[in-house]
């Protein structure tokens, strides 16, 4: 029956409307993590002497999330690259307590490893009186990241996604180039990152 095929026709393309418009919402939101972390990162640059490596997955449609291997300050490290991993098992092994299966268990990884390393950046520049303050929009879900001192509100959403994705890309670049490398404080000084006191 024609109506009937014209029908199917039209709820297949309200569902892939619908797929599309998910999957743009979740574009959306990694990119808001990658261009957060990424300022997370320059931030952090001025503190410590920070070792990246080759992304755990690399992506052509959403902003790349830097893959922190290392944090060095003074003649001591931080080995973030441990510390997720191990944070990463410890989740795993309540989800096999669970009962989870090991498919949905491997497909949590990365968004998993991604929550943990920007967890651990805001709780070490929290150390420095640094204060992230995320407000949600009630229309569209998704946070708007204010970053502050004790005293002062120091950069918007804005400027944090704008200036952000900017260090995102040349993190990338820089990684893509030479596999493994290290960001100083000076790496991010043509970037409006410096905290006011």
């Amino acid at each position: 029956m024609p109506g009937h095929e014209y029908r199917a026709y039209i709820n297949e393309d309200k569902k892939q409307m619908k797929i599309n418009k998910q999957k743009e919402r979740t574009r959306l939101i990694k990119n808001e993590e990658a261009s957060l972390f990424a300022f997370c990162v320059a931030l952090l640059s001025q503190y410590f002497k920070i070792e990246i490596g080759l992304p755990h997955t690399h992506s052509t449609k959403t902003v790349q999330f830097a893959n922190i291997k290392k944090l060095y300050y003074e003649n001591d490290y931080l080995n973030v690259e441990d510390f997720v991993v191990n944070k990463l098992q410890e989740l795993a092994e309540l989800d096999r307590k669970d009962n989870i299966p090991e498919s949905t268990i491997s497909r949590r990884v990365q968004e998993r490893r991604r929550k943990i390393m920007k967890e651990f950046l805001e709780d070490l520049l929290f150390e420095y009186g640094i204060i992230f303050i995320d407000s949600t929009n009630r229309v569209t879900t998704i946070n708007r990241t204010s970053i502050c001192t004790y005293k002062l509100k120091q950069f918007n959403h804005e400027h944090v996604m704008v200036n952000g994705r900017k260090i995102a890309e040349m993190i990338e670049e820089k990684v893509n180039k030479e596999r493994n490398c290290f960001f100083e404080k000076n790496d991010f000084d043509h970037f409006p990152v410096q905290i006011r006191y």
